[in-house]
């Protein structure tokens, strides 16, 4: 596990309040509706989908816990096959 300063790709920091309805349905992680708000819950079906679906490209782990106990979760994305993330550029983009 690298330092938050020093991957390549997307962190998805995920600690926002749980806001997922009772009609709610599982969603695709294949085809997210991004014209939507996510809740916690869904946002960490997501990760853990992406994460399950590309296991060499993503690494997904928690950085710690919000005030709450909510775990703020971080995917790790790039091709360690060219290379460890630590020796590419970096960019980092936050949602939440």
């Amino acid at each position: 596990m690298l330092g938050a300063s020093r991957y390549l790709g997307i962190a998805l920091v995920a600690g926002l309040p749980l806001t997922r309805g009772p009609l709610a349905q599982p969603e695709d992680p294949g085809r997210p509706d991004w014209r939507r708000y996510h809740g916690t819950a869904e946002t960490h079906a997501l990760l853990d989908g992406w994460a399950k679906a590309f296991p060499r490209l993503t690494e997904l782990y928690s950085i710690g816990q919000t005030l709450k106990g909510t775990p703020l979760m971080v995917m790790e994305i790039t091709n360690e096959d060219t290379g460890p993330a630590s020796r590419k550029p970096a960019c980092n983009c936050l949602a939440g």
